[in-house]
């Protein structure tokens, strides 16, 4: 029964999948995987309920600061530019939100 449970798992059904597959399928399979998630992102669309919520929000509340957080930090000893900005490039590659702007198309976001 333990081995039934496990192998009727999504994980390992896609993984016997994968390796029925040959080398040039499984290129044009990565291929078209790749092209959909590239379309996915161009894409616009319709901003979600939360989206429109935090859009509205700030453009009614300008003076408001409640999603802004400031702060300083003092640095001692030797600072690597070059490995600081790498490490936030990371953080913001990793985090969509963080890259998420609103476009206006007829004076609605999207």
């Amino acid at each position: 029964m333990k081995n039934f449970i496990h192998d009727t798992t999504i994980v390992n059904s896609e993984r016997n999948f994968l390796n029925t597959l040959s080398s040039e399928d499984s290129q044009t399979l990565i291929e078209k995987l790749l092209e959909e998630k590239l379309a996915r992102k161009k894409s616009i669309g319709k901003l979600s309920f939360n989206q429109e919520s935090l859009w509205i929000s700030n453009q009614t509340m300008v003076e408001n600061a409640a999603y802004h957080v400031a702060f300083a930090v003092k640095i001692k000893g030797d600072f690597n530019f070059e490995i600081f900005k790498n490490s936030l490039q990371q953080i913001v590659d990793r985090h969509e939100s963080l890259r998420t702007c609103f476009l206006m198309q007829d004076e609605n976001p999207i």
